[in-house]
């Protein structure tokens, strides 16, 4: 169900009382499978626009679409009461149609010229306006955005602080892929589950408007599997505070813009399959533009924890593999355990630490594939499990695998990482990044 919903300051409007404003656009209507939909702009199915001033005004209306794509546009004057001294914030909503994606350009909300109210504009505007307007949405292509009410939005996942996490990793599609600032490379999913995700954490106790969050599709393959999927924003305790669905087709390298700005704030921006839904997500970039409210302040500095500190293992095949080998610091080296029991390996941090994420470096000349399937945990000083995550897909060799912790119970003086199975165990480098406390 898509619910497009634009907040507006209308602070402007205080003073003109009594005028006629008129919102006006161009809407059409597309199914899961992206094949347009006809509604007679009476029925439920039909697409629904509401425009709210502060509960000075309230209308709701009804659209009807059509099955040959032609864009159906509307107009409705708006005139306050006398009395809009209060007004500082209106709403445009489009909702309703459930299951369905609608497509809108050529939209915004103009004052009409005349100083008192009258029934329609003279002319509606193109799709660069030049009537004078307090509240003028730009149209696009993609969903319109909104400027925020203060400071300049910038991508927030190339910040030194964003980390990313999926619901698992294939192919050698690790989920920092995503947001790399590269869209030649691709985060992916494993194909086999349902209601696939990947997040972005924008950092540990951090509060950020989120302006609008832009997906960059996979370039060179299988860009149909994109489709029914949510865009989310989370708050630090991971509530949804803002969610979209997207239910058409994303085409290869194709882009979507999904428009917040309606004072929602958050830690995490999420996509996600629905739940009954099973494909491979993959994408080739998502950008999440915005700007912190709120910072931590005296932070530890991040740095990396594990080098040189004692290891210990199930076994190692020979002399040359021993534990210390997986973090030495040269990735040339590798520790490696024998083939036929549950391999595991472990290091002592030495004392309680806070653990943002684990990097693992696989093994460079031979036989990556075996690192899948495998537990990176965090034990605190009893060796009791505090946190988990799964490595599920095979990673290659040299692949560099990152599992992201970053929780307020991300505290433990062990790392360790275990395959339960009958399987070698190489790695060449294990980076454990976080704080000593």
């Amino acid at each position: 169900h898509v619910n497009l919903s634009r907040t507006l300051d209308a602070s402007c409007i205080a003073g003109l009382s009594g005028r006629t404003y008129t919102i006006f656009g161009k809407i059409r209507m597309t199914d899961a499978n992206g094949t347009h939909v006809e509604t007679d702009g009476t029925a439920d199915a039909s697409p629904r626009v509401s425009f709210t001033v502060d509960g000075l005004v309230s209308q709701k209306w009804n659209i009807p679409t059509f099955s040959n794509g032609t864009w159906s546009e509307f107009s409705r004057d708006i005139t306050l009461p006398v009395d809009s001294s209060s007004a500082w914030k209106a709403r445009v909503t489009i909702d309703r149609a459930e299951e369905k994606e609608f497509h809108i350009t050529e939209w915004g909300m103009i004052l009409n010229d005349s100083a008192s109210p009258t029934t329609s504009p003279t002319k509606l505007p193109t799709s660069s306006p030049t009537t004078a307007a307090p509240v003028t949405l730009a149209p696009s292509d993609n969903p319109a955005t909104a400027a925020p009410v203060s400071s300049e939005p910038t991508n927030l996942v190339l910040g030194s602080a964003a980390l990313a996490s999926a619901s698992s990793e294939c192919s050698g599609g690790f989920a920092y892929k995503a947001i790399d600032g590269n869209d030649d490379s691709i985060n992916h999913s494993c194909c086999n589950e349902f209601g696939a995700w990947l997040s972005v954490d924008l950092g540990k106790d951090t509060l950020n408007y989120i302006d609008n969050i832009v997906i960059k599709n996979r370039k060179n393959c299988c860009g149909g599997r994109l489709r029914r999927f949510f865009v989310e924003v989370l708050d630090p305790n991971e509530n949804v505070v803002f969610s979209q669905y997207h239910g058409g087709v994303v085409g290869n390298g194709a882009i979507r813009t999904f428009a917040v700005n309606d004072g929602s704030v958050g830690r995490y921006v999420r996509v996600r399959y629905e739940d009954s839904y099973k494909d491979c997500l993959h994408l080739g970039e998502i950008e999440v533009w915005g700007y912190p409210t709120e910072l931590h302040a005296g932070s530890p500095d991040i740095v990396e924890m594990a080098l040189n500190k004692p290891a210990t293992a199930s076994s190692s095949y020979n002399s040359n593999t021993l534990p210390a080998k997986s973090n030495d610091g040269d990735v040339n080296t590798i520790h490696h355990s024998k083939c036929n029991e549950h391999p595991w390996w472990q290091v002592d941090l030495e004392v309680d630490s806070f653990v943002q994420d684990v990097t693992i470096t696989n093994r460079l000349s031979c036989c990556g594939r075996r690192l899948r399937q495998a537990k990176v945990q965090i034990l605190d000083s009893n060796e009791n499990v505090v946190d988990e995550r799964y490595i599920a897909g095979a990673v290659p060799n040299g692949g560099v695998v990152q599992k992201v912790f970053n929780q307020d119970i991300s505290f433990g003086r062990y790392v360790k990482v275990s395959m339960n199975r009958n399987a070698c165990l190489h790695m060449a480098e294990v980076a454990v990044n976080g704080y000593p406390v």
